[in-house]
């Protein structure tokens, strides 16, 4: 069983299980430890008794979820949502992970879907999770962009494809990126000034890692979710 904590006592951002267990990690998009990223959810879609993985969120409260907006452009009614949380398998599995009701979706009411400028939402869950060595919540990004640096160490990590056109993977994945600055990313040679103040660019020199779409990255090892645009223009690794 899980170990329950406190939750006035409880601090964003950690991770016990990783932090215990410090250098056994595995970076380079591969599978993640199981609890290395206690605040990521997988937002699913139900149609009658399946569960479709749609995108992945971040848990900021214990009964909120951050994510993009952008992912809820099939539906916004919140009794099609289910988040599951506790797991690093979008399928769950006792003893520790939870399927939870949406109570409401608010998305940025300047949401703009063809620039992604505002590309944020939140759900509000139907009840409060507890926390425990599987569920914690992360810290929210508070002036954070203005320490973001070349040796600003980054980690993206989610169910994803692996390959362009492949399946989404049952199992968290996850890779250490770099910090791309907003002169280089957002030239002439790359995205050509349309990268929103809102998002930041990061990705491997080789292109090796990378995160196919935008999404959410957490700089300085996991402690905040941000808005993150891969390096180059979106495209997944061939098979």
């Amino acid at each position: 069983m899980a170990a329950s904590v406190p939750q006035s006592k409880i601090d964003c951002g950690t991770a016990p299980l990783a932090d215990a267990l410090k250098g056994s990690r595995i970076i380079g998009g591969t599978e993640a430890q199981i609890g290395a990223w206690p605040w990521l959810v997988s937002l699913q879609i139900q149609s009658g008794k399946i569960l479709a993985h749609m995108c992945g969120g971040s848990l900021v409260k214990s009964k909120w979820v951050l994510t993009a907006a952008h992912c809820t452009k099939d539906t916004r009614d919140p009794l099609m949502w289910r988040v599951v949380i506790g797991t690093n398998n979008i399928h769950g599995g006792p003893p520790y992970s939870k399927k939870i009701k949406v109570k409401a979706i608010i998305i940025h009411p300047d949401f703009n879907l063809e620039t992604y400028v505002n590309d944020i939402a939140l759900f509000h869950l139907k009840k409060a999770v507890r926390y425990n060595d599987y569920i914690q919540p992360i810290c929210l990004p508070f002036d954070v962009f203005q320490m973001l640096d070349q040796n600003t160490k980054c980690f993206i990590s989610g169910w994803g494809r692996t390959k362009e056109e492949g399946n989404v993977t049952d199992v968290l994945q996850e890779a250490e990126v770099h910090y791309i600055s907003r002169k280089i990313c957002d030239s002439e040679q790359s995205y050509g000034q349309i990268i929103p103040n809102t998002s930041f660019c990061a990705g491997d020199e080789d292109g090796i890692f990378d995160t196919c779409r935008d999404t959410f990255v957490n700089p300085k090892r996991s402690l905040y979710p941000l808005r993150i645009t891969p390096h180059s223009p979106p495209t997944c690794p061939q098979a």
